[in-house]
């Protein structure tokens, strides 16, 4: 955390509290030690390749006013994916970073590779407009790309379950050979299903492929250009295509054609 970001913090927000003045301090904790500050939650976070956590805390005596939680990821997918894990299912969102979202006493906010966690001691409608001002000045000083990562935005939004979206760096569906899956979770008629975008350890995605079908007891031919279906025990029916360097799947729909025509809006998300 730079000495910047200290410095504004400080002047965006001079107290009134009696003596002794107030102070900013900090902490700092890295991948061996998050677990002290967050214990059973730091998990989480370093399955995502969490880098570095400050913690900032405005303090007048013994008595912390406010506190914001700076975690650094590995990139922005990856604050991506820890922010969208704890962020609410309903409730508006806020213009701060590529994102945020308030609750009472807190303001949590996304920004590249940055995952913000603020707090306020005193509840109400003063503390959220300078939680807010606060956090805007935070978004201001650690800078970087204030949109959300790309690959979002391949998944449409008719019938997609609000908020569902997901990012999964490692053993998405607890496949050790698939990883970096972007996921979101559909309904239709009824019945929900997943869809996903992912990258594989595999030399190459036919062969993550190919590799899933045999852990589901199918075998599927070397090579196939089109959608293949196959039936895996554990997660339901299975309609996947590899094109490029793009592995898609469509895991759970009822319909084979619907399923057939979302791996092709994925597939083609990007393509000029």
């Amino acid at each position: 955390m730079t000495a910047a970001v200290l410095l504004c913090v400080f002047l965006a927000f001079p107290l009134t509290a009696p003596a002794p003045a107030p102070v900013i301090e900090t902490q700092h904790y890295d991948p061996d030690t998050l677990f002290e500050y967050i214990n059973g939650a730091a998990e989480a976070y370093l399955a995502l390749d969490f880098q570095e956590l400050t913690v900032l805390e405005w303090k007048s005596g013994t008595r912390t006013l406010r506190t914001a939680e700076v975690y650094r990821m590995r990139d922005a997918a990856r604050a991506w994916g820890i922010y969208a894990r704890e962020r609410p299912g309903a409730g508006a969102l806020l213009p701060v970073g590529a994102e945020g979202y308030a609750e009472e006493g807190t303001l949590n906010f996304l920004l590249g590779p940055h995952y913000v966690k603020m707090a306020g001691a005193r509840p109400g409608d003063d503390e959220a407009k300078a939680l807010l001002a606060w956090a805007k000045e935070l978004a201001s000083d650690l800078g970087g790309d204030p949109s959300l990562p790309d690959p979002l935005a391949c998944f449409p939004s008719k019938g997609r379950v609000p908020r569902s979206e997901r990012f999964t760096a490692r053993q998405f569906l607890g496949l050790s050979f698939l990883e970096e899956a972007w996921s979101a979770e559909y309904r239709s008629e009824g019945k929900e299903f997943k869809a996903a975008l992912m990258k594989s350890r595999r030399t190459s995605r036919d062969a993550a492929l190919i590799a899933w079908a045999r852990s589901a007891g199918t075998v599927l031919p070397e090579e196939g250009d089109g959608p293949r279906f196959f039936l895996d025990p554990r997660l339901g029916e299975v309609a996947a295509q590899v094109r490029g360097d793009r592995l898609a799947a469509v895991i759970g729909a009822a319909d084979p054609k619907a399923a057939s025509r979302l791996l092709a809006v994925l597939l083609a998300c990007g393509e000029e």
